[in-house]
């Protein structure tokens, strides 16, 4: 058994170590790539003045020597290389700024949406609570088993308004929530409650989760 919990722990180690190194490269990769790209072009330039003074292409190749030697072995070749090379990087560099400021605003946007999501079906959730712990109390009277109570409402309208948005919450939850609303629902008399009462029993539980996903929703997304 320790070994196994072992195990679990060093895989769960393991994942946590690859997101934080890709993490970190995709930090330093994104400002950095420009400098990157730079350095690249700077080899392939060199690589090419190389091979136009390379006798072993003048011997074998000697049509593509010449040509290449036309172009690379030149005073201005220099100046138009680094000049279009600037010349790209300074968009390449834009695009980045640009998508990484999208990308940002709209993890931004998602995390707000998802802090209303979960405060929503909070409230409402809490709600629900309090009319099931009636149902319980109703339990007792046994002539209200087989009949409606108008004053027992459960609520399931945020559930139904938020519409899509419930899918930005973690898979594993959306589903559990899926199921306990349907449960809810169909219950409009105590009657209800007893033929669903392990689905409808777990609404503390649910609640208790979304709080933590909250918690962490400012930190780091949870999925």
């Amino acid at each position: 058994m320790v070994i196994i919990e072992l195990r679990i722990c060093s895989i769960l180690f393991g994942k946590y170590c690859l997101r934080l190194i890709k993490k970190i490269s995709l930090y330093i990769a994104v400002p950095f790539s420009p400098l990157i790209v730079w350095f690249i072009l700077t080899i392939n330039r060199n690589l090419l003045q190389y091979l136009a003074r390379s006798p072993w292409l003048d011997k074998h190749f000697p049509s593509m020597s010449s040509i290449i030697r036309k172009d690379v072995i030149n005073e201005n070749f220099i100046y138009a290389f680094n000049s279009a090379a600037l010349s790209g990087l300074l968009t390449l560099f834009g695009v980045i700024v640009t998508v990484w400021y999208y990308y940002s605003t709209r993890q931004q946007e998602l995390t707000e949406r998802k802090f209303f999501v979960v405060d929503e079906l909070i409230a409402e959730l809490k709600k629900n609570r309090c009319m099931i712990a009636q149902i319980k109390d109703r339990l007792n009277l046994p002539e209200d088993l087989c009949k409606d109570n108008p004053e027992i409402k459960i609520h399931v309208d945020v559930w139904h308004k938020l519409g899509a948005d419930v899918a930005l919450l973690p898979r594993r939850m959306h589903m559990r929530l899926s199921v306990l609303y349907g449960c809810l629902a169909e219950c409009k008399k105590p009657l209800d409650y007893c033929n669903r009462k392990e689905t409808l029993d777990k609404i503390s539980g649910l609640i208790t989760d979304l709080h933590k996903y909250r918690t962490h929703l400012g930190k780091k997304e949870v999925y």
